[in-house]
């Protein structure tokens, strides 16, 4: 399978960075090869184990695709972070298209200033449904992918959690 285009938007304030984000998120979920992942990843588990079905795609993410920072700010396909990684933002992109292909909904969640924040994570819901925002009924778990977070920890949880007594 050849290597997926490099096709990014780079990103100069923060005002509509998290719409982008979304937009990133649907685009993914559409890829083949993301779809394939996320139900290779999930195929062994009931299909009413959301958590677990979930945390297989957390896992994955968190474990297997690498963290790095940018010299510019970019906003990467799902696929490319697939293979060459990318930062809080673009794994963010990557578990929320995993998770969209598989119709569970998500939000993403900005960090720090609203105009411009600093740190992105994704809340992932369940049952899956076919409103990416979910409704009245949707459990949501915290997702954080750019730290050891476990699935339902943020990235300040889990530093504390992590920190020597």
């Amino acid at each position: 399978m050849p290597a997926p285009r490099h096709t990014w938007m780079t990103v100069s304030d923060g005002r509509d960075k998290t719409q982008q984000i979304y937009q990133r998120i649907f685009e993914g979920s559409l890829d083949p090869e993301i779809r394939d992942i996320a139900v290779r990843l999930t195929q062994m588990v009931d299909r009413n184990d959301h958590r677990e079905r979930i945390a297989r795609l957390h896992r994955y993410v968190r474990d297997s695709v690498s963290f790095h920072r940018e010299p510019v700010e970019q906003l990467q396909a799902a696929a490319w972070t697939l293979h060459h990684g990318g930062d809080c933002d673009c794994l963010t992109i990557l578990l929320g298209a995993l998770a969209w292909s598989l119709r569970y909904p998500y939000r993403v969640v900005p960090h720090g200033d609203k105009r411009d924040p600093e740190h992105y994570s994704l809340s992932i819901g369940w049952p899956a449904s076919n409103d990416c925002g979910g409704d009245s009924h949707t459990h949501w778990l915290h997702a954080e992918v750019s730290a050891a977070a476990l699935l339902g920890e943020t990235s300040d949880a889990a530093a504390q959690r992590r920190a020597p007594l």
